[in-house]
């Protein structure tokens, strides 16, 4: 069973998203949308609590389509960024474990860059402090590619990938490790210059030139 708050969302909007990824074949008999919650601290922990409560063996995710919907309101000036930010995810953290349930929190990014994808996270360091895994999805306006950084206490190595959107199969295929791809991006760029120079020989400064690097 899994629950999907969507939280950002209407029934139309719904129904055309699983129209386009069903296909014609019905719907999950299992899965489970909210249009609607309660804020953490006014009864919607207990709501998710007694969801899970109802589905002890069967319950395997929840989805916060996002998190900023249900989390506390921010106390402005009188309270204290970094707990408020842990407290919110700690707490959903607890239900996860206590119920062996994965929780995926979405949330959105501060809009300017970092050399750090986890800085981007918006809101304080206690919002990254807390769950078990941050996935940072960074892509440029109006673009099919973008990056899908990978990072905390229980993932060995960091990994960052390269996702590309195939609107045929409505989802993203994996194309690699984005250093990689950025290496095989550019190797494209000094192999198109040979190409187009042939079969004139080119010579390692010529092409830095062309290239502007």
């Amino acid at each position: 069973d899994v629950l999907y708050l969507a939280l950002e969302d209407n029934e139309e909007s719904l129904q055309q998203r699983l129209g386009l990824l069903l296909q014609g074949m019905p719907a999950p008999d299992r899965l489970t949308f909210a249009l609607e919650w309660k804020r953490t601290n006014q009864g919607g922990l207990d709501l998710l609590e007694a969801w899970l409560t109802e589905h002890p063996d069967s319950a395997r995710l929840i989805i916060v389509d996002v998190l900023a919907k249900i989390r506390p309101r921010a106390k402005g000036g009188n309270g204290n960024g970094y707990e408020e930010d842990y407290d919110v995810c700690d707490a959903l953290k607890r239900l996860s474990d206590r119920f062996r349930v994965s929780i995926l929190l979405i949330h959105h990014l501060r809009k300017m860059p970092s050399g750090d994808p986890v800085d981007q996270i918006l809101g304080s360091v206690g919002m990254s402090g807390s769950p078990d895994t941050a996935w940072v999805w960074r892509r440029a306006r109006k673009e099919t590619k973008g990056t899908l950084f990978v990072t905390g206490r229980r993932i060995k190595e960091e990994t960052e990938h390269v996702l590309e959107w195939d609107p045929l199969t409505v989802s993203f295929a994996d194309l690699g490790d984005a250093d990689l791809f950025a290496r095989t991006k550019e190797q494209d760029e000094v192999l198109e210059i040979i190409r187009s120079e042939a079969p004139r020989e080119v010579r390692l400064k010529e092409i830095a030139t062309l290239l502007g690097k």
